[in-house]
């Protein structure tokens, strides 16, 4: 591997940083023999072309997964095949502030005192908001986040008055992968019984729905996350990607079993043999990684997926969480018992109070007012 770039290639990276004066400056770039261990990558000039070289944003930026370096500069540019990440999506300035910057408003959960994320109620009650809050490392997930987000859920899953959960990231990122600092000291047996990897399959236990509202990027461990959510939303500039191969890594929270369903098997092992493939906004919704995409700001983004949760949890709850079962249920089963499952479960639903409430409202054609029993 290069140990440090060369003159030209400085003079090439030069070039990158002059270019948009106001999208960033060489200040961003820590470029030093420290990371002599590190991936050498291809970053872009328009004046210079393709070069190799060692570029990272910062030195929180490296702790995260796959170092993050990479990440920044192998993105592919949103609508453009072969392009590279743009500039402007690295704008330090005041606007890209106001673009990333996320805000709750909502009341905190009571008796709950997070380091690392923001767990609020909103919507008087109804729906519970869990705000991944690391930015300087990007949402880096660590042993302490884990343990925070699922308590986080588990407690809004035991409010009667919540229907659904939304999940999203303060900042330019969603979780831009695993925090690289607690990994790397892992041997096989501790791999293996970390509470890390076997800790967040407690997410397929919680019975409301989850709603991720992906802004920026979702690499490694951030994009498994997002994939254990029911129902995913997309800003503009979402990133998926698996790069753990780049660590001689594969994913291990599920990110092999999950990503061959949403995306299919050929382009699932792209992403994750090369570590290079990564799926924008766009791309993630054709393929139904996503549900769609929502224009605007991360704050937009978020409106829209409370909204989303919102109208979730107008509907009967329990019924609700009987759906969000059967449809989970083509995933781990197959279609012959899959079908009875749902057949179980649509019976089930005829013994509840909401279940007559919802059709004597409909053919007397009023709302219904659920009681959620």
């Amino acid at each position: 591997m290069a140990a440090q770039i060369g003159a030209k290639a400085m003079r090439a990276l030069g070039g990158l940083a002059t270019h948009g004066s106001q999208c960033y400056s060489r200040r961003m770039f820590n470029i030093t023999k420290h990371f002599e261990a590190s991936y050498p990558v291809q970053y872009h000039s328009r004046s210079h072309g393709m070069r190799e070289g060692l570029l990272f944003s910062s030195r929180d930026s490296f702790r995260v997964f796959l170092g993050f370096s990479q990440t920044l500069t192998e993105l592919p540019q949103h609508g453009k095949k072969g392009s590279f990440l743009s500039p402007r999506c690295f704008n330090q300035e005041s606007k890209s502030a106001e673009e990333t910057a996320v805000e709750v408003d909502g009341a905190p959960l009571e008796g709950k005192d997070y380091k690392y994320i923001k767990a609020e109620l909103v919507e008087n009650g109804a729906v519970g908001v869990v705000l991944l809050n690391r930015p300087k490392v990007l949402n880096a997930l660590s042993l302490a986040v884990m343990h925070e987000v699922i308590d986080a859920y588990k407690t809004f899953d035991s409010l009667s008055q919540v229907g659904a959960i939304v999940i999203t990231g303060q900042g330019k990122a969603f979780a831009a992968g695993v925090d690289i600092n607690e990994l790397k000291e892992h041997n096989l047996v501790n791999a293996f019984v970390s509470q890390f990897i076997f800790k967040w399959s407690e997410v397929a236990t919680i019975q409301k729905p989850i709603i991720a509202a992906v802004n920026g990027y979702a690499l490694g461990g951030g994009c498994e996350v997002a994939m254990m959510s029911d129902i995913i939303l997309v800003g503009e500039k979402a990133i998926f990607g698996q790069p753990e191969i780049k660590l001689a890594a594969i994913p291990g929270m599920g990110g092999t079993q999950r990503l061959i369903r949403e995306v299919g098997k050929s382009r699932a092992m792209e992403m994750i043999l090369t570590g290079k493939a990564f799926i924008n906004a766009e791309e993630a919704c054709q393929r139904g990684l996503a549900s769609r995409l929502v224009p605007g700001t991360n704050q937009a983004l978020l409106a829209e997926a409370i909204t989303l949760a919102r109208t979730i949890s107008e509907s009967s709850r329990p019924v609700v969480i009987m759906a969000k079962a059967a449809v989970n249920a083509a995933y781990e089963l197959g279609l012959h018992e899959g079908v009875r499952k749902e057949r179980d479960l649509f019976g089930a639903a005829f013994g509840l109070e909401d279940n007559k409430e919802g059709m004597s409202a409909f053919l007397e054609k009023r709302k219904p007012n659920f009681n959620h029993r």
